[in-house]
């Protein structure tokens, strides 16, 4: 008889645990897979904040900075002072070569 309740008592037991691994297990891999979406959005929204930030800088710049304005002008529109020349050169080309000179034929 003794030994019949110890053997009732061990299938409740083993029961009572693979329920609560059934119903516990699944909860806690979607808890960690939602605790890993929330970091990486957290870190998303820092950057998106951080770009926020540099974006607002630069508009209150181009509103208030004239010597901002004038660089911005400068090099991304390409514009210039009146009577200004403006000299490009291409980064890593080689420079041309001088032509050779020619001797005029005297006729």
């Amino acid at each position: 008889m003794k030994y019949l309740r110890n053997i009732v008592w061990v299938v409740l037991v083993l029961a009572a645990g693979l329920s609560f691994v059934y119903l516990f297990v699944p909860d806690a891999a979607k808890y960690l897979d939602l605790a890993s979406r929330e970091k990486k959005l957290t870190e998303r929204i820092d950057e998106e904040e951080r770009k926020n930030t540099a974006y607002t800088k630069e508009v209150n710049d181009l509103e208030k900075n004239p010597v901002y304005i004038e660089k911005v002008a400068r090099e991304k529109l390409g514009l210039s002072r009146p009577e200004e020349i403006i000299y490009k050169f291409n980064k890593g080309s080689e420079p041309a070569a001088a032509p050779a000179k020619q001797e005029e034929s005297k006729r």
